[in-house]
């Protein structure tokens, strides 16, 4: 057999011909792929029916079937006849992009593969990128450290995400912190859901109430009333679907010991059979996690509350600045740092840059979460694009909703006339150098004169 001829089609006459055992190959893998099966699933199917590859013999691989889904040549590319159609290879090809970016993202230089459950499910809200786990490097007599960060780079501004990095034992001690909120407090769970799900019925009680009318009328729009049915169906389904994750949470939130639900362990271990509770855990400004759940509910939780002593109550990486503890551990406004919180919305949605916001901070020595007047544009940016301040069930608001959306429209464009810039000074550099180069200062050499 001809290594030289794409799988799939065969040499007749002097023309490309389609074999009739392969094509049919080549179909199920891009039909398969398309609807939704792995890549190495593929590979078991095919192996499975013996269907031989261009040696003879079933012996597939994972390779192999990436390099039929990105063969252009089943298109209809000369000489050989179409195949697959555009549509289909323009999804499958998506679909290759994207897993191959979920791979790169959870798999960078120096990170741990496939050693923790928060692997794939812990993202930034940021950028979008997941978080990858690594070991610090630190002494010989020290224990090494696990911790996550999230390792996108910008391409435009070739930087690094800004985003916290969060060590898994900080990871571990919120995601139990809201496990025993949870157990506590069923509204926190229960509150969103009922929303959702009492949308999904009115969507279905307006669709049933239309698909009625048609009936009553005698009206033969046949293809609308169709459509009625398949997404009163799909409605009902998902009705079914959310009452029916609520009440796994609720069983599993059961079934935890009884000491877990009245005080947090941090050497509780978390068992991998929790994580199918959660959809996904986005890492916020703040360090703090917001956790999806697998009925859509989400669960706000926010870094162990740490002190330096009872007396003095000097709080450290407990709550966001301009907030404090009352007696029972209840965020309050800080009489004397919370205004500050609106000042700084309010100057920069006037104009004022984050770096003269973080100056005027340190001339008047106000002290920073960690207790020292050590202020930077990023502290107040991570002020200013945090959404606790416009206040939740625990935190009360520091500013409204207008003024919030204002902040973050201006620092949107901020963000994108920094990018347009870099762009230009990176474009007048490769002009530079293909007229002449530069020096080792970056500066422009000797150019030829008349360009």
């Amino acid at each position: 057999m001809n290594n030289y001829i794409t799988y799939g089609y065969r040499l007749v006459d002097g023309y490309m011909r389609m074999n009739p055992e392969q094509s049919e190959a080549v179909h199920l893998i891009f039909d398969a792929y398309d609807g939704g099966e792995s890549i190495k699933r593929i590979v078991g199917m095919l192996k499975d029916r013996k269907t031989p590859t261009t040696h003879g013999r079933p012996s597939w691989s994972p390779a192999l079937i990436r390099k039929i889904l990105r063969n252009k040549d089943y298109l209809g590319v000369e000489p050989y006849p179409r195949m697959i159609e555009d549509e289909q290879f323009k999804r499958v090809q998506e679909h290759l992009k994207r897993s191959r970016d979920i791979w790169n993202q959870r798999h960078p230089t120096g990170s741990i593969q496939g050693t923790s459950m928060y692997t794939g499910r812990l993202i930034c809200s940021s950028c979008g990128g997941v978080y990858s786990i690594y070991k610090q490097s630190g002494k010989e007599d020290r224990k090494k450290v696990r911790y996550w960060k999230c390792r996108h780079y910008d391409p435009a501004t070739k930087e690094p995400c800004k985003m916290p990095i969060l060590t898994e034992k900080q990871l571990d001690g919120m995601f139990l912190q809201a496990l025993v909120r949870m157990k506590t407090d069923p509204t926190l769970y229960h509150e969103e859901a009922k929303k959702i799900l009492t949308r999904i019925i009115k969507e279905r009680q307006c669709m049933e109430s239309e698909l009625n009318g048609y009936w009553n009328k005698c009206n033969e729009d046949y293809e609308r009333m169709e459509q009625l049915y398949f997404q009163i169906a799909a409605r009902r389904y998902r009705e079914i679907k959310m009452t029916e994750l609520t009440r796994q949470i609720e069983d599993y939130l059961r079934g935890l010991d009884g000491s877990q639900a009245t005080e947090f362990d941090s050497s509780i271990a978390i068992d991998a059979s929790i994580f199918k509770l959660i959809k996904r855990i986005e890492v916020q400004p703040d360090r703090s996690l917001r956790f999806e759940l697998i009925n859509n509910a989400v669960v706000h939780q926010y870094p162990e509350i740490k002190m330096k002593d009872k007396k003095s109550k000097n709080i450290r990486y407990c709550v966001p600045f301009g907030y404090w503890l009352d007696g029972q551990e209840t965020p309050i406004i800080h009489e004397q740092y919370g205004p500050i919180v609106p000042m700084l919305f309010q100057s920069y949605a006037e104009g004022m840059s984050l770096t003269a916001l973080a100056n005027e901070l340190i001339r008047q020595s106000i002290p920073n979460q960690k207790g020292k007047p050590a202020w930077s544009h990023s502290c107040i940016r991570n002020i200013l694009t945090n959404p606790v301040y416009l206040g939740d069930k625990e935190f009360p608001a520091l500013v409204t909703r207008e003024l919030f959306a204002q902040v973050q429209s201006r620092l949107e464009e901020t963000s994108r006339m920094k990018r347009e810039s870099q762009t230009r000074e990176l474009a007048r550099k490769e002009g530079l150098h293909a007229k002449g180069g530069t020096n080792r200062g970056g500066h422009p050499g000797h150019l030829e004169p008349g360009g």
